[in-house]
């Protein structure tokens, strides 16, 4: 599926009289919202009079090294110039001036890697997989004014296929803009793929028809948080395979939210539907899905504005919950500083990581975010001292470690799995699964778990850090019995919460939304932990079981 957006170069402008009740006169603007639309970084460029404005930047050996050669050289026969190439591990001190175009994938390349656990790409020995290839722009990632245009593969062929293809997009004069007689080129919006993984719907019309039916049914009945997490799985799948009626979808329930939402600023729609504070539970999914695909041409400059500002308001939201208020009951039972965190905290404060990392890349005017990221740093600190949460069930256990080691990833910041914790989960969740890979329920259960999905995406996490075999089998052992209507991608997916209807098989894999940590690794099975085994009471665990008891049910 090739997909691309044409250049259209724009200055971007105060938007005027729209849903959110901007007016011309910037006295009757609400001084709460955002009146302008960042900079997209919608083209790439690649050569600027008559000098490269990018780099090559490609993992170490001869094979990455001739197609780093063979790229520079499609740019001098095209351009008259030639960029530099420059190996990954060097390219992490620096880039200097101008974008950047990557070959490889998270597993060899370590600038790929930096994009891949900060959720921006997802290229490594699974995805796109066997004979696939990736062409895709990612556009300002870090909100330094840098683009990057991903060339991935899981493998060697499938860079090479991916390099033959953007050659192929650099002769394309709707693609590769040349302009001043040659002396500059801007690259448009790609957004390209083949991948087993990727999928399609038989009769696109349908789909679009019934699907964006039953959500907007869903949100109007109520169901904030699953039609939200529904409509993140359509971004999801926009992203993945380019296909605009996934965009569509995504666009038409934020937009209908946002219809909902603007007459009385109810931003997480508690006035109108009521119900509990819940609402903490999407945001965390909805950023980094809009912040991947928010740059597609399904949107128009007016609608990427309305539903950013409805996402900065929702943020804004989040950062006055009670958990991060000591004075509440809340904030002292569960924003206490220094003790393990229950999940409903977690959910929040990785929510508002996620809103504060967007803003303050993107829209640092919007506000200062510095109390919000003290508050985000307080609640996950609170976990550093053990594996164990405030969690006393076997199936949800996992959701705060989760939530903390994205936080903790997306920093690299890696002190906690230097310290073993992430080793205690893995064994936890290993020692937990009964000789079926059937979750052995615990706690604040009610009934027999088939498989253990939730407790995949800890399982891939350790692998990948530690390089350990051991927990690969075991998550390939727990997703043997975790199989879902995912299945129709080929892969398990990784939740941390599945929301959609379960009669459909349209949307991708969720581990997307933690990363999915994949590695190639010799499998072995966990042998360390065949017979009586203890988990330790670590520091953090006792100093909770010393003020509260055991942990919350």
């Amino acid at each position: 599926m090739s997909t691309f957006t044409f250049v259209r170069c724009f200055a971007v402008a105060c938007l005027t009289a729209g849903p959110l009740g901007f007016a011309a006169d910037a006295g009757s603007r609400p001084a709460t919202a955002m009146v302008q639309l960042k900079d997209m970084h919608l083209v790439t460029e690649l050569v600027s009079e008559g000098r490269s404005r990018c780099k090559i930047v490609v993992p170490e050996g001869e094979t990455w090294d001739r197609m780093g050669r063979t790229l520079q050289t499609a740019f001098q026969t095209s351009f008259g110039v030639r960029p530099e190439m420059i190996r990954s591990n060097d390219a992490m001190s620096g880039l200097g001036d101008g974008n950047a175009i990557v070959l490889g994938s998270a597993d060899n390349n370590q600038l790929i890697r930096r994009l891949y656990i900060k959720h921006y790409c997802f290229t490594d020995c699974e995805y796109p997989g066997k004979g696939g290839a990736e062409v895709r722009t990612i556009h300002n990632p870090l909100g330094q004014g840098r683009n990057y245009v991903l060339l991935g593969g899981s493998d060697a062929a499938g860079v090479e296929a991916a390099l033959t293809t953007f050659i192929t997009f650099l002769a394309d004069r709707r693609l590769a803009i040349v302009s001043d007689q040659g002396r500059s080129v801007r690259l448009a919006r790609l957004n390209w793929s083949v991948s087993p993984h990727n999928h399609a719907e038989p009769d696109e019309a349908r789909y679009f028809r019934e699907t964006t039916a039953r959500l907007r049914q869903k949100l109007d009945s109520g169901v904030v948080v699953a039609s939200v997490l529904d409509a993140c799985e359509a971004g999801m799948c926009y992203y993945q395979t380019g296909r605009d009626v996934y965009g569509r979808v995504f666009r038409d329930l934020l937009l209908h939210y946002c219809d909902l939402a603007e007459p009385d600023a109810d931003w997480v729609l508690m006035k109108k539907f009521g119900g509990d504070s819940d609402r903490y539970f999407f945001p965390l999914r909805l950023i980094p899905v809009w912040n991947l695909i928010e740059t597609g041409d399904v949107f128009t400059d007016a609608e990427r504005l309305r539903i950013t500002n409805l996402l900065l308001q929702i943020t804004r939201w989040v950062s006055r919950l009670d958990y991060f208020d000591e004075h509440t009951a809340a904030g002292k039972r569960y924003g206490w500083p220094g003790e393990i965190r229950n999940n409903h905290a977690t959910f929040a404060t990785l929510s508002l990581f996620n809103g504060c990392e967007y803003f303050s890349n993107y829209y640092p005017e919007a506000q200062d975010w510095t109390t919000a990221y003290a508050n985000v740093a307080k609640i996950f600190d609170g976990q550093r001292g053990s594996y164990r949460p405030d969690d006393n069930s076997a199936t949800y256990f996992n959701y705060a470690p989760n939530h903390f080691l994205d936080y903790l990833f997306s920093r690299e910041d890696w002190t906690y799995m230097e310290k073993g914790k992430l080793r205690n989960i893995a064994d936890l969740i290993i020692m937990t699964v009964d000789n079926r890979s059937d979750l052995s329920t615990y706690g604040d259960e009610i009934e027999y778990k088939i498989g253990f999905d939730k407790g995949l995406p800890l399982l891939a996490k350790a692998a990948w850090y530690y390089k350990d075999g051991r927990y690969l089998w075991a998550r390939d052992w727990l997703k043997r019995r975790s199989a879902s209507v995912a299945d129709k991608v080929e892969y398990t997916p990784m939740a941390n919460h599945i929301a959609r209807d379960e009669s459909k098989t349209d949307f991708t894999y969720d581990g997307w939304y933690d990363g999915p940590y994949n590695i190639d690794l010799p499998r072995t099975p966990p042998d360390h932990l065949l017979g009586i085994k203890a988990m330790p009471m670590d520091e953090g665990l006792y100093r909770f079981a010393r003020k509260y008891g055991t942990p919350e049910t």
